[in-house]
């Protein structure tokens, strides 16, 4: 191939790179599909909130007259979750349906990622493009954000979602405003929220460079846009309350207070004891993000900068959600969550940061800036927070003194060094005030993990592509260890390897199962109220319902009164009142408190208590967890070694 002007062996060599990180990318998503799947079954027996029960409640709500809502009947509201409906209608279980639709998801994902990466730089390499998307799918990388919903978390919409934003917002910065419109509307029909967000970090990245959009574009893809997200937001409200709908504002702010883990993230510790969990890691990304954003490279500059200031976007409701949440929390911003927003920061930094860090590993002449990239290559698979600080401002630092010693004082460089000066500011602050974990802790050095780990990988790696430079490229040694590094991670997805969570796991689907076969459509049971949220799956009979949703999922969005006054009551079946839990300023401490004071009363029943509740309720069969309490006053009618499941004897 001489002839051509393209050398024999650099042609091997790019393709054979090309194929091994296409190979790299088939492997992570099968394994995490398998690691996600493989007990699904379980997951949903044991979790709750399964397409099992939403759609044997849309074909026949009849079954449930008795059932306390879990809030899964929500899942209308996402065009995704509605085709379980015509799936069923064609023969196929919810369960094949789900596997399906989490393999969708991560097709969706990965194949909108490498996309964006081209399009976002169309002189990106095959390499890079196809391993952008294992750090999307798989990974730490993207999960430090303050609504802490812990991407990526497959079964639900969530991941379809992100799939369209990028394609949305990227559309929109290449000009191609009809597939944008189209994209960003379709993520409105899958999760109204998200879509919100996708539409505002679009605008703000249009108007960051408005003079090169022609008005007729504009104009057709807005018509396109508005009557589609229209349509549904129309449908949307026809189901949902706005505000606190007959809840009193005060009350409901009190007890989602209480029982959210997403919408406070300064009750929740993010900026101070928990520093660790999302700020610090959070933190660390963003200096990746600005160490390498493009500062003087043509066409790609540009479109940095639109997707820059949609990020800046994304920041400001970021804070505006955390602000809101402590200062003005009214039903309506909390509902928004605000602060989720922050996840498409994370996610589009992805597109700059892998790149660096994959440049800087593979042909960057500083051996010390190689090695740093290669760490942090793998570091997302290996520690919790992603990226450790210690290692992103070391790499920042070298980046910075590159640029400057180049350019000089920029007001690139004065940005990072700013983001730099912020980050260590914060950790030297946290450890004085004695908060921070300790500094082997993964969200500051993770230097357990990253030296005896990654470490001696990354040293090994370069050691072999030292010597054996002219046969095997560095990039041929890294992907392989990054692929293992993704597959073995995503063990993380399936936590019932854990044998004891398995055996109750296994023990709960079984007694769901005897339910199922051997009690009557419609009777009632009343599983463990502190057991968040399984029984209707596997059983499809009505549940007496449990603490959270009681007191939480039930009436979180739709925020109907007669269901939060039914909870309220369920609670105080109990001898409970939820105003007990409101009063003091430490929610965690009141959230914990009230879920063991639900558990022993339960589990403190006297046969007298359980018959008046059967009476007072028409419940059929009571649920308990043998290793709870061994003299249960009932008549047993099935038990494993776990579980047992009974009557009133006065019932029989």
């Amino acid at each position: 191939m001489s002839y051509l002007g393209i050398n024999r062996k650099q042609w091997f060599s790019t393709n054979l790179e090309a194929g091994v990180g296409f190979v790299v990318l088939v492997a992570v998503a099968v394994a995490l599909w398998w690691w996600v799947t493989r007990n699904l079954d379980l997951r949903m027996a044991w979790s709750g909130f399964s397409p099992a029960y939403f759609l044997a409640f849309e074909r026949h709500p009849e079954w449930f007259a008795s059932n306390f809502p879990s809030g899964a009947e929500e899942f209308t509201k996402s065009a995704q979750m509605l085709l379980y409906l015509p799936a069923d209608s064609l023969g196929i279980p919810p369960m094949m349906m789900m596997r399906i639709l989490i393999g969708t998801e991560i097709v969706m994902l990965a194949g909108a990622a490498i996309w964006a990466s081209w399009m976002i730089d169309d002189k990106v390499g095959w390499t890079v493009a196809v391993l952008t998307p294992v750090f999307l799918i798989a990974g730490g990388l993207v999960q430090p954000d303050f609504g802490r919903w812990g991407h990526p978390y497959y079964g639900w919409s969530y991941n379809a979602a992100y799939a369209c934003i990028l394609v949305g917002v990227v559309a929109t910065v290449r000009h191609r405003m009809i597939l944008a419109a189209l994209s960003l509307s379709l993520c409105v029909w899958i999760h109204v929220t998200l879509g919100a967000f996708g539409i505002i970090f679009a605008t703000a990245a249009l108007l960051a460079d408005w003079r090169r959009y022609r008005l007729r574009d504009l104009v057709v893809a807005g018509a396109i846009g508005a009557a589609l997200s229209g349509a549904w937001l129309v449908y949307l409200t026809r189901t949902s309350s706005i505000g606190g709908g007959g809840i009193p504002d005060d009350i409901y702010v009190a007890i989602v207070r209480v029982m959210s883990v997403h919408w406070f993230p300064f009750d929740l510790g993010l900026f101070w004891e928990r520093q660790w969990e999302v700020l610090i890691p959070f933190l660390s990304v963003m200096i990746l993000f600005v160490a390498y954003l493009p500062s003087r490279e043509g066409e790609i500059v540009g479109i940095a900068r639109q997707i820059g200031v949609g990020c800046l976007a994304m920041l400001v409701l970021t804070v505006a959600g955390v602000l809101a949440s402590r200062y003005l929390p009214q039903p309506f911003l909390l509902k928004l969550a605000l602060q989720r927003s922050s996840s498409l920061i994370l996610i589009f930094s992805l597109f700059f940061i892998v790149p660096g860090l994959w440049r800087d590993a593979t042909v960057h002449h500083s051996l010390l800036r190689a090695a740093l990239a290669a760490l942090a290559l793998f570091a997302p698979f290996l520690v919790p927070a992603g990226v450790p600080l210690a290692l992103a401002v070391l790499l920042g630092g070298l980046v910075l003194a590159e640029e400057v010693r180049m350019r000089g004082w920029t007001h690139y460089a004065l940005a990072l060094l700013g983001l730099l000066t912020l980050s260590v500011g914060a950790a030297i602050f946290y450890f004085a005030a004695g908060l921070a974990p300790g500094w082997r802790h993964s969200a500051y050095t993770g230097i357990d993990v990253i030296v005896t780990t990654a470490g001696g990988a990354v040293v090994a790696g370069l050691f072999i592509a030292i010597v054996l430079r002219r046969r095997v490229p560095v990039q041929i040694i890294l992907l392989p260890g990054i692929a293992i590094a993704a597959v073995t991670w995503g063990k993380v997805l399936d936590e019932y390897q854990d044998p004891v969570l398995r055996a109750r796991a296994e023990d709960y689907m079984a007694a769901q199962q005897w339910a199922h076969d051997n009690t009557s459509v419609g009777t009632l049971f009343m599983p463990d109220p502190a057991h968040f949220y399984g029984w209707r799956e596997v059983s499809l009979r009505p549940s007496f319902g449990n603490l959270r949703e009681w007191m939480y999922t039930s009436w979180l969005y739709n925020t109907q009164k007669p269901v939060f006054d039914l909870g309220v009551a369920r609670l105080r079946s109990l001898g409970l009142e939820i105003g007990s839990y409101l009063q003091t300023s430490d929610p965690q401490a009141d959230a914990s408190r009230l879920v063991n004071d639900v558990r022993q009363a339960y589990y403190s029943l006297t046969e007298n208590d359980l018959v008046r509740m059967q009476k007072e309720f028409h419940i059929g069969y009571f649920v308990f967890e043998k290793n709870r309490r061994s003299d249960i006053p009932l008549h047993i009618v099935y038990e494993n070694a776990n579980f047992l499941i009974g009557t009133t004897r006065e019932s029989r």
